[in-house]
């Protein structure tokens, strides 16, 4: 919370509280000094939430596991939940830096909305799970998270079922899939999709499920390089079976 917020949320609270009060028969001396109390009570909380938040947002910068276990539990719910002007939080930077014991002690904490946040880069916290090999984080934020930040690609054009696939996290994918519009399934990035990265990597099942929800196109999509499609990674790493599905699903 910058400063220009604090004051903002004082000024609301002391409002509130100044109607409120002043509708009753307290004299305008109680009211002033009441009203100042209570503006110092309420900047004392916010500064404490600020502090805190930083507190727990550099621990986890630092990669510092165990004092991050430790401030959790001593802060409060508008700490935990709180992203600063990057929209990043607590979770972002334990995701960030494969902190999996914070990670899951703060979704356990969060709300959706702070959960469902991204950077300035388009990141989630999920695509960030994903790109550490976070199954367990992944799989606890899935079902907390919006199908519009599922389906969310960041500023590289990656979406979370992209990152999953290209790091060969299988059961993420195959949690993901059903969440996907038909734009972000049939996204790709420099010509690859998440269909062609999961035959990359000889993830049968996950290209089984995507071929039926993709595009002609997609499926024939070659990459920026090479012109390898996701045919040709199926074919030289004999996933018979997804090689056949893609020929019928050519003619359609």
């Amino acid at each position: 919370m910058s400063l220009e917020e604090i004051i903002s949320y004082v000024d609301r609270e002391m409002t509130q509280k100044s109607t409120s009060t002043a509708s009753s028969s307290t004299s305008l001396m109680e009211l002033s000094a009441s009203s100042s109390s209570h503006a110092t009570t309420i900047l004392e909380s916010a500064l404490k939430i600020e502090k805190d938040f930083i507190a727990l947002i550099e621990v986890c910068k630092e990669n510092n596991e165990e004092k991050a276990i430790e401030l959790i539990p001593r802060m409060s719910e508008e700490a935990i939940n709180k992203w600063n002007k990057y929209g990043e939080t607590a979770l972002y930077w334990a995701c960030e830096n494969k902190m999996e014991r914070v990670a899951m002690e703060l979704i356990a904490r969060m709300s959706e909305e702070a959960i469902n946040k991204w950077d300035d880069n388009g990141r989630t916290v999920l695509m960030l799970a994903c790109s550490n090999n976070m199954e367990r984080v992944a799989m606890e934020l899935i079902p907390k998270m919006i199908d519009d930040v599922i389906n969310k690609w960041n500023n590289n054009g990656n979406t979370a079922l992209m990152v999953a696939c290209l790091n060969r996290m299988e059961r993420v994918a195959m949690e993901l899939i059903p969440r996907m519009s038909d734009d972000a399934i049939n996204k790709w990035k420099r010509g690859y999709t998440a269909l062609s990265l999961a035959c990359y990597n000889k993830m049968e099942r996950v290209a089984m499920e995507l071929i039926p929800r993709m595009s002609i196109e997609a499926i024939n999509k070659g990459d920026d390089f090479e012109e390898y499609t996701a045919f040709y990674f199926a074919y030289k790493n004999k996933m018979e079976r997804v090689v056949g599905l893609m020929t019928r699903y050519d003619k359609r």
